[in-house]
Parts: structure tokens; sequence; C-alpha cells
């Protein structure tokens, strides 16, 4: 099943798409391998067999392992780079990490964010940014969206400043639509643009940012 899957969504858009997050969010907050479906019936093998499925399919694509809090929990870094070592001893193909960089201003900005891009691409990744927002908790004040835009001016110049950084994906644009206060409970506005799409000071943010 699990083959079958990989093959036809990553056949199906055949030279159509760059890059794929092939295996997401697999490690736990203590650096131990998540407990699925998968692992639970086929052991830790399917994350390897994963990224060869897909570059069959598509020789040409990109493959990434993408997780969250990977910005700054050291046990996640750790196990992912111990992962992506082993996966490229052995000749698996993987070509990138994502970092989804769901951020809150409640706390600190992750500040070694850059140096741990650069662990990741001393192996030959590529670095991508994939689902960035910066949350807050509501309500909205024009000091809590200042510090918002720090936060996403932060990420986009730690970007920068990273040759292997190649790309950064914002996760939403408006407020209207976010996951967050879905999730976490008294939070929200954690897009670029307000919930009647007007930008918000992150948005210039971005605009202005430049490589440190």
């Amino acid at each position: 099943m699990l083959r079958d899957h990989v093959t036809t969504q990553v056949r199906r858009y055949k030279g159509k798409i760059r890059a794929w997050d092939v295996v997401n969010e697999v490690v736990e907050e203590d650096g131990s391998l998540r407990q699925n479906i998968w692992l639970t019936n086929l052991g830790p093998g399917y994350i390897a067999d994963a990224f060869r499925w897909a570059h069959r399919a598509d020789p040409h694509a990109k493959l990434f392992i993408n997780d969250y809090n990977l910005e700054w929990n050291a046990p996640k870094i750790e196990t992912t780079l111990s992962l992506v070592k082993d996966l490229q001893a052995r000749g698996v193909p993987i070509h990138g990490v994502g970092f989804q960089g769901h951020l809150g201003i409640q706390y600190d900005y992750p500040g070694d964010w850059a140096n741990v891009m650069r662990r990741f691409a001393d192996l030959g990744l590529e670095i991508a940014v994939t689902e960035l927002d910066v949350r807050m908790v509501l309500p909205v004040t024009p000091e809590k969206l200042t510090t918002q835009a720090d936060y996403y001016r932060r990420a986009l110049t730690d970007c920068l400043s990273v040759e292997a950084c190649k790309e950064l994906t914002v996760w939403g644009f408006t407020d209207r639509h976010s996951w967050v206060p879905g999730w976490f409970d008294g939070e929200g506005a954690a897009c670029l643009l307000d919930e009647d799409l007007a930008p918000k000071p992150a948005y210039r943010a971005l605009l202005g940012a430049r490589a440190r």
C-alpha cells in the first residue's frame, strides 16, 4: 500500500514537481522514531524504501525529509542528522531537509537556526523552510505584530544566509483560513495577511529582508 501510494503520486506529476517531502514528521520530540502504522508493520526500513520508490518514480525530483521543531529541538536535530547520514551511507537517494518553521512569539526565536541549517547543508543537502508561520496569543496588539514581523524577517534572513537554503514557503497567507486557532487554543494571527486580506508588518518585513 505504501509503495503504491508513493509510486502513483510521484509518477503522476513526474517532471512537474521540483521537490517532494517524501518522509514527514517521523521523529518525536525526545528523538525517538514516531510510532505509526508503517514503523509498526514494516520496521524503520520503510523510510529508506519510501525514498527509493519516489526516486524510481521520478529520478529528477529532489527528495526531502521534513519535520517541525527541527529549528531548535536538540534531540530531534541529532536524530534527524543521524538518520540522514545512515540513509546516505546506504546509498538512499535523499537530497534535502525541510524545516517547517511553525514559530510562536511567546517563545524565543530559534537563534541558532542558521547554524542548524548549515549542519544539514554540510551533508550535501538542500535546505527548505516549508511551512513558515508565526502565531501569537490573542488578542493582537501592535507590539505583537512588531515582534511577529521580526520573527518572519529573521527566518528569511537565516535562509538567505545559508547558500544551500533554496526556498521558503509560508503556511497559508491569510489569518482567515489559518490552521492555528483550531490547534492552539487562544492563539492565532499567524499569517502575513489579516482576516480582511490586509498586509501586516510581517509582509513588509519579508520584502525588506536581506542576507546577513
